[in-house]
């Protein structure tokens, strides 16, 4: 081989290796990512990236909003790949609204009302409504994480959460374990599933519905489960007007006495002399059944005067 071919193949040997010297040196080379989250939160401003190397860039918050994706001018960045821009660059977040859902369990009722399935955090003031069940009483709304609402809430304006709302009906037990049932109306004592002896209040009203009526069988054999060394006192409200068959069969021991609530809520018995007359004209409007009553009518009747004016006592 001459001198001159020698001369040329060396010169294209180190023209090679300076080539790729260069091409190693291009990809490795870091390069700067500058983010602007346009009004978002981001921890950093900045990202180092190298070419041709894997890479992610943050995603950044902003309530309300959901992030699409990170543009320089007109043009996408993926937020994560095989990095190929062989310069600095400037990356501006873009957003859209997000719609958050709006959803139902209605447990059986209805919801008289227009209610829409999303919302975005610029939209009106939403107003909701107590839904309705036949012979049900609507306490509050219940969501997704266990806060309560009232049936006529507002999902206010600029709100940022999804409401997946469920409807939570009364069982119709008040914290004296009394069952009653409702027909749209009035309330009426259907049951009781206490077994303590203190006495019990009947409520003139409940969940703002007066008790109007002590039903059938209400109270039959609750003396036998009762834990009480003399009697049980029943406090009864002048709203009930009836009381059916066989409501105090077998309840000897138990002793039933008149009462009337002020504005408050507080019960007074009515038991004094001054309160005679109004006994009178509440026991002669009250529809209450002979049978299986073991013939309370006779006591009140015979009885009242010597007890101090308690309405029921049973022998």
């Amino acid at each position: 081989m001459n001198k001159k071919r020698i001369i040329l193949l060396i010169s294209a040997l180190l023209l090679l290796t300076f080539s790729l010297l260069l091409s190693s040196c291009g990809k490795n080379k870091s390069y700067t990512v500058s983010l602007d989250p346009n009004g978002g939160a981001l921890a950093s401003p900045t990202v180092e990236v190298k070419f041709s190397e894997s890479y992610l860039l943050p995603t950044p918050t902003l309530p309300g909003y959901t992030f699409t994706g990170w543009y320089h001018d007109e043009t996408k960045v993926e937020t994560y790949g095989v990095w190929s821009i062989e310069n600095d660059i400037d990356l501006v977040a873009q957003w859209e609204l997000t719609n958050f859902q709006i959803t139902t369990t209605l447990n059986g009722g209805t919801l008289d009302i227009d209610l829409p399935s999303t919302y975005t955090m610029n939209s009106e003031d939403i107003q909701l409504a107590a839904p309705v069940k036949e012979n049900h009483i609507f306490l509050y709304w219940k969501d997704q994480n266990n806060n309560t609402y009232d049936g006529d809430f507002v999902i206010e304006s600029g709100s940022t959460q999804h409401f997946k709302l469920t409807a939570v009906w009364w069982d119709f037990f008040d914290e004296n374990k009394v069952k009653y049932s409702y027909d749209g109306e009035g309330l009426t004592v259907v049951g009781y599933e206490g077994t303590v002896g203190a006495p019990l209040n009947i409520p003139n009203e409940y969940l703002g519905v007066p008790v109007v009526a002590i039903a059938d069988n209400a109270f039959k054999d609750t003396a036998y489960r009762l834990k009480s060394d003399s009697f049980f006192r029943i406090r009864i409200p002048d709203t009930v007007t009836s009381i059916g068959q066989n409501a105090f069969l077998n309840c000897k021991g138990v002793k039933l006495v008149l009462t009337t609530y002020d504005d408050m809520g507080m019960y007074r018995e009515l038991s004094t002399e001054s309160d005679i007359e109004y006994i009178n004209e509440w026991v002669d409007a009250l529809n209450i059944s002979n049978v299986g009553n073991d013939g309370v009518i006779d006591v009140i009747c015979v009885l009242r005067p010597a007890i101090g004016y308690a309405l029921f006592v049973q022998p």
